[in-house]
């Protein structure tokens, strides 16, 4: 049995990656591009915790993958080019 791991991590609420830093920092630099800040976006897009979002960028090691796919669309980075930086993946949950 083969299993499709891009459509499972598209399909997944709670997976989460790790990519590399140049397109992290990458996303980011178009992020402020487009809207001026980080704290600008997620006030215009996002409307998570700020915290949360500063985290995934600067701290933590993995991202949540649905997150992370709506902001690649949101600066016009394709699915593509971010399945191809995925270093690892995991999934959490009761289930």
């Amino acid at each position: 049995m083969k299993i499709n791991i891009y459509d499972f991590l598209i399909g997944n609420k709670i997976a989460h990656i790790k990519i590399d830093k140049i397109l992290l920092i990458n996303i980011k630099e178009k992020i402020v591009c487009k809207y001026g800040s980080l704290r600008e976006y997620n006030a215009q897009k996002l409307k998570i915790c700020y915290s949360t979002l500063k985290a995934d960028f600067r701290i933590n090691k993995y991202f949540k993958f649905s997150r992370l796919l709506k902001i690649a669309n949101d600066v016009g980075v394709p699915k593509g080019e971010i399945f191809s930086h995925i270093e690892a993946f995991f999934a959490s949950g009761s289930n």
